[in-house]
């Protein structure tokens, strides 16, 4: 395949051209559909004060258009060969959504006027609160993850961009302010993730340890279920559209939320930066609706989401950008549990989340356990109906395979267990330090196929063993 219109696929400039002028500004007007396969442009091409038009969804699932100027282009900022786009973003979209740049707006498509595809919104500068000065990653290292094949190498580069002084003085001057107080880095923008199902701020903080320890630069909130998809999806995205890259479905939906920034056939590049840095990858791709920008005042704003349909997978987690592929089916890895509460008769039977897999990693299988365990204790939290101590008796069993030779495995375990602090913890740890084992080791290459917790039964009443009495003999037989 030639690599220049593997890079440019078909070219809508004309048509673009006519759908980006159509509509000012100012009004933040819905846009119909954005073309697919727009004609890249390089960073060469552009100059400071040039004019550009950005595209976001600020809330529901419709587009809208925001302003962009050029400020200048940093030459190897992100790491060699990877050049950043300053800009400056205004407009409805940027002043009404929590005064700047929000947090998934990563991947937000930015097009010159006559409709070629400039690159991405995936960073932004701190000026002691909200901004509306950001980072562009450039198109043609978005549509070279697009058009990757199976041996394409590893991208390098960084997570934060070191501003040159020149752009740091046109920061300033757009912004009125002091070059000094424009912050030196430019830093990615954090990745929304929801997580729904689980009210324990420890919980969220250890799925938040994890994708960090992954890679990722997240904002973790707490969210809404997702359903499990059943077969190969049938929607798709187009530029500008929000879109799910989802972990998991079920009671303990984990998901992140970005911007559709290209399409072209059965391909999508969204994003503009890594989500968790794995390179080949699979994670669940869906559309997303907005509910809304958060204006946060410890992160920033930020886009609030839930999935809706799933479109694929995400098969490309890289430095510039993620890819999806439409109609793949997700394949995920169920995690069940029923619960009893022996004091009141609650019950929770077939509770269920899927882990979208595989788990042939440590790092991913250490995400199966943080998901699986947060899945347990959730359902424990919700049957039982309160935190505090208490007895448990529980049982599971977790199954994979051995990758070199095939063969099935499956490890189960039955105990008993009480906490005279928390009792949802109590139950489950020995689950979590048996997954966490899984995870580390390096004995031999597993893929983990499923995590069944039989029976979870629940009381109030902590129940120890007592020493009732000691018999001691001399020269005793037995």
């Amino acid at each position: 395949m030639n690599h220049q219109r593997s890079l440019r696929c078909l070219c809508a400039a004309p048509l673009t051209a006519a759908l980006l002028l159509a509509f000012p500004a100012e009004a933040a007007l819905p846009v119909p559909p954005l073309p697919e396969c727009a004609e890249p442009v390089t960073p060469e091409t552009l100059s400071p004060g040039q004019g550009a038009i950005g595209f976001t969804v600020r809330e529901g699932e419709q587009v809208e258009r925001f302003d962009v100027t050029i400020l200048g282009v940093d030459r190897g900022a992100l790491g060699p060969g990877k050049d950043l786009i300053v800009v400056d973003t205004s407009g409805p979209v940027i002043d009404e959504g929590g005064g700047g740049i929000s947090a998934g707006m990563s991947g937000s498509p930015v097009y010159t006027a006559d409709g070629k595809l400039i690159g991405a919104i995936a960073y932004r500068v701190s000026l002691g609160g909200p901004s509306s000065i950001g980072g562009v990653t450039p198109a043609p290292d978005m549509l070279r993850v697009f058009a990757e094949g199976a041996a394409a190498a590893a991208e390098q580069g960084s997570a934060a961009a070191r501003l040159a002084p020149g752009s740091r003085a046109r920061i300033a001057r757009a912004k009125g302010v002091a070059p000094s107080s424009v912050a030196e880095e430019m830093g990615r923008l954090e990745v929304p993730v929801s997580v729904s199902g689980n009210h324990r701020p420890e919980q969220l903080s250890a799925l938040r340890d994890a994708l960090t320890g992954a890679g990722a630069s997240v904002i973790v909130t707490r969210g809404a279920s997702a359903t499990v998809p059943l077969g190969p999806p049938s929607a798709r995205l187009a530029p500008g559209d929000a879109i799910g890259a989802a972990l998991s479905f079920g009671d303990l939906t984990v998901a992140a939320t970005g911007t559709t920034t290209y399409v072209c056939g059965g391909k999508a590049v969204a994003f503009g930066h890594p989500f968790l840095f794995t390179g080949p990858t699979v994670i669940g791709a869906t559309r997303a609706t907005v509910l809304g920008i958060v204006d946060d005042p410890t992160f920033g704003p930020f886009k609030y989401a839930t999935l809706t349909e799933p479109v694929g997978i995400v098969d490309r987690d890289r430095f510039s950008a993620i890819r999806a592929r439409f109609g793949a089916e997700i394949p995920t890895i169920p995690v069940t549990q029923d619960t009893t509460a022996l004091d009141t008769g609650n019950q929770r039977l077939g509770a269920r989340t899927d882990v979208v897999g595989p788990t042939g990693t440590s790092s991913g299988r250490r995400l199966f356990a943080t998901v699986a365990v947060g899945h347990s204790v959730t359902n424990v939290d919700q049957t039982f109906d309160q935190i505090g101590p208490g007895s448990a008796g529980i049982s599971w069993t977790i199954s994979g395979v051995r990758t070199g030779s095939g063969q099935p495995f499956a490890l189960a375990r039955a105990n008993r267990w009480t906490s005279s602090d928390d009792i949802s913890f109590g139950a489950t740890d020995e689950l979590f330090v048996a997954l966490d084992k899984l995870a580390s080791q390096d004995f031999e290459p597993i893929e983990l196929t499923g995590l069944a917790v039989d029976d979870v039964s629940v009381e109030r009443t902590v129940r120890r063993y007592r020493v009732e009495r000691v018999l001691w003999a001399r020269n005793a037989r037995r």
